[in-house]
């Protein structure tokens, strides 16, 4: 995986959108101020992969939202197996938080969705990468307090990141394809003689035979059905036409009885007609002479109709004109009040406006003062920090014994060391001389070999000399760390305890004035929202008493035309409103009288004609039913002659049939029973048939399933001898220990180079656990875990450069061969001394060549100055601001 951009907008100390082009960068540093934010890179890169982060996992994403935001994004776009990805996730954060992922794959010019869920996504990743969360943490990304978990960490996760970082995998999984394929052929071969035994027991020749003579029996009997089908077919209309016959003479019967019925019916009509039409005419009289009795005046009761809704108005108008005289005599009376409250809130609003701009001054004034004293000498957390580092150096310092005691221990041991070895060198060559001989020294002849001195134990003396070196170091280290603490301070305890005391004056000041400037706001928020209420009010009411006048002047008008249309009447316009009125209510109760009148007038006419008609009808009727009558007997007569023939004929040809029986019903049975028969007896046949040629299939399968069985039998066993062949506890168990055992040997050549001769690596043969030589105290095997912070860095990166070089090497998966494209180191640089420093960036430069990636995250300025590029990282009130320099053009990526 080789990173190429990255966008970062509210995460952490990124408040506004950061942009890193990693295009051309090879070997460089990430520098920058503490909290400054470059661990903050590479926690959007795995957040962006991975969804989580080592320092804050997954529960607590929110604690990446920047200060004020609710918003988190991150575009993160790689490069890996040669194809290029890229991801874009966003969350947000607040009572239901929502992330929304999405995962693009180049083609060309565009990029095409591969992956738009979070279960889909981490799988995507995951066989992207080669890698998980843990793997990539291990020996991609190496985050503050997890570089060194490749090194010390379990053995068992270890021998997992070898897994994906070889390939093996592949290895695993065709074990267990070869398995399960195993599996699913026995399976299936069994499942297909089970058939054999079950479903095909009765796939047989003699079967087959034995179908195919019940089928030549059913078709003869078939054929017998068939003939007694035709004789009944031709007997079929003769039975038709006499029933058709019969029920022709019994509806004639019937209707005969009815017509005969009818007319009796139509002789009484007729005799109710007449009477109906007298008395038609006897209620025309009396409705005439009703209306010659009825007073109705036409032209009074138009006149009335007219006038009267006039006259109403008229009276309406006059009362809602002395209403809104009266309404607009009391809105014009409030208007002088609400000018002057006008005035007046317009003045408390000039009076705010004037408080607000001194109090904001005071507040800006108290700000600029803070921010200087914190560009001065920083924030009051970092000044106590300071406080706080100075004063445990000194604390530690002043426990530690003086400079000269520690130095002249470790000069007096080693002056005793050195004449115990000469004693001991003396005496040894003692042992070897005689008298007489030539001294190996001195080249004298010896006369007399001297008497040996005792010499004291040589271990004893190195153990004190490790002891006083030791303490030793440990009291340089101490200095050290004094040092660096009074060079960050910038001056005394009491200079730092008074800076303290000062900024949180400064803060109070700050916080005052900022209050006061806040409730200045909003004292004239409230004379503004006073004022406009004040004159939106005074604004009504001007209005209101404009729209009164105006509906007065409407309502005036209305009166002079209702009274003008009212003098059209000259007969009705001197009355009063209620003799009007009354006038109308006699009119139109006489012309109501004359309307209902005039319709049963009308109702009696219709009465009369509906009464002749009628009368006519029923003579019509009588006529016609007689005729019907005469038609009908004719007609019995004949059937009955025509039905005795058809009988007869009929039981001529069925000697069978029944005395009395009904000849049609018994043919119809007949045939129903034939062709029932017929019908079973070709399903039956059609049966056989199907039985027949399903039973020759079946005999077929039977013998192709045998053939398959054999063959499955014989696939399955040699996938059987492959999954025995990978098993894991024998073929990828033992490419792991191998690649274990190189891993060890390479990181054991760089941790020498790096450690100046001190320090080799070896791998126990039992547990799979790194052990550290120490080879400048006599060649002593102990756990790397008893290694300093800067040693553990050094044997870490050692296993870094054994990765990059080594392992990719043995991979047989071109895809885990791109998997440490990249390497990114977040701690243990600032611990080296400035010769282990050295020796380590010499050997990252290594790392650089073919293609490779390595950034380095450290404050120490000397580091970002010695390395090719740098992503220099600032931090500022209004967010962190990234700048690159090293490409072809250095560009500022960030706070934009």
């Amino acid at each position: 995986m080789r990173p190429v951009k990255l966008e970062m907008e509210g995460f952490t100390s990124f408040q506004k959108r950061a942009v890193i082009d990693f295009e051309g960068l090879d070997l460089f540093a990430i520098t920058g101020p503490t909290g400054a934010g470059k661990s903050s890179i590479l926690d959007a890169m795995l957040y962006g992969l991975f969804g989580c982060t080592p320092r804050i996992g997954e529960k607590e994403i929110s604690r990446l939202v920047s200060l004020g935001q609710n918003t988190v994004k991150v575009t993160f776009e790689f490069e890996a197996g040669g194809k290029r990805y890229k991801i874009a996730r966003t969350r947000k954060t607040g009572k239901a938080s929502v992330t929304n992922i999405l995962l693009e794959e180049q083609a060309g010019e565009e990029w095409n969705s591969v992956a738009g869920n979070v279960k889909e996504f981490g799988e995507r990743i995951q066989s992207i990468l080669g890698l998980d969360f843990d793997g990539f943490t291990r020996s991609v990304i190496l985050p503050q307090g997890e570089f060194d978990k490749f090194l010390r960490g379990d053995p068992k996760q270890r021998t997992e990141i070898l897994k994906d970082l070889l390939g093996l995998r592949v290895y695993e999984r065709m074990m267990r394809a070869a398995n399960e394929r195993d599996k699913e052929l026995r399976v299936k071969a069994d499942a297909f003689e089970q058939q054999l035994k079950t479903t095909y027991a009765d796939a047989t020749e003699e079967n087959l035979e034995k179908l195919e003579t019940e089928r030549q029996d059913l078709i003869d009997q078939r054929a017998v059905q068939e003939k007694e089908r035709q004789r009944l077919d031709s007997l079929l209309p003769v039975a038709q036409e006499l029933k058709q016959v019969r029920t022709e003479g019994e509806q004639a019967t019937a209707d005969l009885g009815k017509a005969r019925a009818e007319l009796k019916e139509a002789e009484a009509g007729s005799a109710a007609s007449e009477k109906a039409l007298a008395e038609c005419e006897r209620r025309l009289q009396d409705l005439e002479a009703q209306l010659e009795a009825a007073g109705y005046d036409e032209a009074a009761w138009s006149e009335l109709t007219q006038a009267v809704p006039l006259a109403k108005q008229q009276a309406s108008l006059q009362v809602e004109l002395a209403a809104r005289r009266k309404e607009r005599q009391a809105k014009a009376a409030s208007l002088p009040q609400l000018e002057a409250e006008a005035r007046q809130a317009a003045e408390s609003l000039d009076a705010a406006r004037q408080g607000r701009g001194e109090a904001q001054r005071a507040a800006g004034e108290a700000q600029q003062a803070l921010d200087g004293f914190r560009k001065a000498h920083g924030s009051g957390d970092l000044i106590r920090a300071r406080l706080e580092k100075l004063r445990k150096a000194e604390s530690a310092m002043a426990g530690l014994p003086a400079k000269e005691t520690v130095h002249s221990a470790v000069g007096e041991a080693e002056a005793a060391l050195d004449h115990l070895q000469t004693l001991n060198a003396a005496s040894e060559i003692r042992r070897h001389v005689k008298a007489g001989e030539q001294c190996p020294v001195c080249e004298q002849t010896i006369r007399k070999v001297p008497e040996a001195a005792p010499v004291a134990a040589l271990d004893e003396a190195r153990k004190r000399l490790q002891a006083a070196r030791a303490a030793q170091t440990a009291w340089q280290r101490t200095a050290d760390q004094l040092a660096d603490a009074q060079s960050q301070a910038a001056g005394t305890a009491e200079e730092l305890e008074a800076r303290v005391e000062r900024i949180g004056a400064l803060d109070r000041a700050n916080s005052d004035a900022a209050r006061l400037s806040q409730e200045a706001q909003g004292a004239e928020m409230a004379a503004e929202r006073q004022t406009q209420a004040a004159q939106q009010q005074l604004q009504l009411s001007a209005q209101q008493v404009a729209s009164i006048d105006a509906e007065i002047k409407r309502a005036q008008e209305k009166l002079r035309e209702a009274a003008a249309g009212l003098q059209g009447f000259p007969n009705w316009a001197p009355l009063p409103l209620s003799e009007l009125e009354a006038s109308l209510e006699e009119q139109s109760q006489a012309k109501r009288l004359r309307q209902d009148l005039e319709r049963q007038r009308l109702d009696a006419m219709n009465q009369r004609q509906k009464a002749t008609t009628a009368a006519m009808e029923h003579k019509s009727r009588q006529l016609s039913l007689q005729n019907t009558i005469s038609e009908k007997e004719t007609q019995i007569d004949r059937t009955k002659a025509k039905a005795k023939e058809l009988a007869a004929r009929l039981r001529a040809q069925l000697p069978e049939l029944a005395q009395g029986a009904e000849e049609l019903a018994h043919v119809q049975a007949a045939l129903r029973s034939v062709g029932a028969m017929a019908s079973t007896l070709q399903a039956r046949v059609a049966t056989a048939e199907a039985n027949i040629a399903q039973l020759r299939q079946r005999i077929g399968e039977s013998q192709r399933m045998r053939e398959e069985i054999a063959g499955l039998r014989g696939e399955a066993l040699v996938y059987h001898q492959l999954g025995k062949l990978l098993a894991a506890n024998e073929f990828i168990a033992y490419v792991q220990r191998a690649a274990l055992s190189r891993l060890a040997s390479e990181a054991s050549n760089q941790l020498f180079g790096l450690s100046r001769g001190q320090y080799t690596l070896t791998l126990s043969e039992d547990s799979n656990e790194f052990f550290v030589v120490d080879h400048w105290n006599a060649s002593e095997t102990r756990s790397v875990k008893t290694l300093s912070g800067g040693e553990s860095f050094l044997a870490s990166l050692a296993l870094a450069l054994a990765l990059s070089e080594g392992l990719t090497a043995m991979s047989s998966d071109e895809r885990a061969r791109s998997r440490l494209d990249s390497l990114f180191i977040d701690e243990g640089i600032s611990s080296l001394d400035a010769e282990s420093l050295e020796t380590a960036i010499a050997a990252i430069e290594t790392l650089t060549s073919g293609n490779r990636m390595v950034g380095v995250i450290s404050h120490v300025a000397e580091l970002g100055e010695r390395l090719p590029s740098r992503i220099r990282v600032e931090k500022s009130q209004s967010g962190s601001r990234v700048t690159v320099e090293g490409h072809s053009h250095s560009m500022v990526a960030g706070g934009l």
